[in-house]
C-alpha cells in the first residue's frame, strides 16, 4: 500500500496531456447545454439539437462548438495514433482507428459549418456521419486498448469502453429507429436518444485520459549544425533515433 507522500508524488509525476481529454469532452458538453440555454424557450427538455441550432444565437454557438470540438477531439485523436504507433500487434488498427475519425471529423464540420435553416438535409446527413463513425471508431478503439494493453491496465480500461460502446450502440439504434418512425408520440423520446449517444461519445473520448497519464509528448526542434549530413547519413540517424524512441517505450511498458 502506497504512503499518502508517495501517491502525492505520483499524482505529481502524471503527465498534463491527461487533461486534454477530459478539457475536450468537458468543452464540448458544456457547449452543447449552451446552445440549449441559448435557443427557442419553446423548445422540449432536451430539445433536437437540430431544432437547437436553427435559430440564432445559438446557431452560432453551435457552429462555434462543434468547429472548435472538432479540432480538439483530433488533437486527441493524433496523440493517441503517436502513443500506439511503435506497437506491431495493434499497427493496422492504429492506422484504420485515424481513417475512420477522419470521417467523423469530417461529419462535424459538415455539420457545425451548414446551417440547419438553410440545408437541414445536408447537416442532418453530416450527424448521421458523425454518429456512425464515432460508433465504428468507439469499437475499435476498445479492441485496441485490450490487445495493446498499455501499462497493464488494458482490462480494467477495456471494460469500461465495453460498457460505453454497448451503451452508444444501443441508444444509437433506438435513436435512428425513432428518428424516422414518423410519430409525435416517439418525438421527445429519440432527442433523449440523441443526447444519451453525445453524452457517451464524450466520456469516451474522456477515458483516453487513463492511458494519456502515463506518457509525454514533445515535438524536438533543432538548428542543423556543420556539414550537412549525406542521405544515407541521415537515414541511419533518424532510424537509430526511431528504434531508441521504440525500444525505450518497450522497456518502460514493461515496467
Amino acid at each position: 500500500m502506497l504512503h499518502p507522500w508517495d501517491r502525492v508524488d505520483t499524482m505529481c509525476n502524471l503527465s498534463p496531456w491527461a487533461l486534454l481529454p477530459l478539457f475536450s469532452s468537458g468543452f464540448t458538453a458544456a457547449g452543447f447545454w449552451l446552445v440549449y440555454f441559448f435557443g427557442p424557450s419553446w423548445l422540449s427538455f432536451p430539445p433536437d439539437m437540430g431544432d437547437a441550432a436553427m435559430f440564432a444565437p445559438s446557431s452560432c454557438i453551435f457552429s462555434a462548438v462543434m468547429n472548435v470540438s472538432a479540432f480538439l477531439l483530433f488533437a486527441v485523436v493524433f496523440l493517441r495514433y503517436f502513443q500506439l504507433k511503435s506497437r506491431a500487434e495493434v499497427q493496422c488498427l492504429n492506422i484504420s482507428g485515424v481513417v475512420v475519425f477522419s470521417f467523423f471529423f469530417l461529419g462535424m464540420l459538415i455539420t457545425g459549418n451548414i446551417p440547419f435553416a438553410v440545408k437541414g438535409g445536408l447537416a442532418t446527413f453530416g450527424s448521421y456521419i458523425t454518429f456512425s463513425a464515432g460508433l465504428v471508431y468507439c469499437w475499435m478503439q476498445t479492441n485496441i486498448t485490450l490487445k495493446g494493453n498499455l501499462k497493464k491496465e488494458g482490462m480494467m480500461v477495456v471494460l469500461l469502453q465495453v460498457l460505453l460502446s454497448t451503451a452508444i450502440t444501443v441508444c444509437l439504434t433506438f435513436y435512428i429507429y425513432l428518428k424516422f418512425h414518423h410519430s409525435y408520440v416517439y418525438g421527445n423520446l429519440s432527442t433523449q436518444f440523441q443526447w444519451a449517444v453525445i453524452m457517451l461519445y464524450l466520456i469516451f473520448f474522456s477515458t483516453f485520459a487513463i492511458e494519456f497519464r502515463h506518457y509525454r509528448f514533445s515535438i524536438d526542434c533543432s538548428e542543423n549544425s556543420g556539414d550537412l549530413l549525406t542521405k544515407e547519413e541521415f537515414i541511419t540517424s533518424v532510424s537509430e533515433k526511431v528504434s531508441f524512441q521504440i525500444l525505450k517505450n518497450e522497456q518502460t511498458d514493461k515496467n
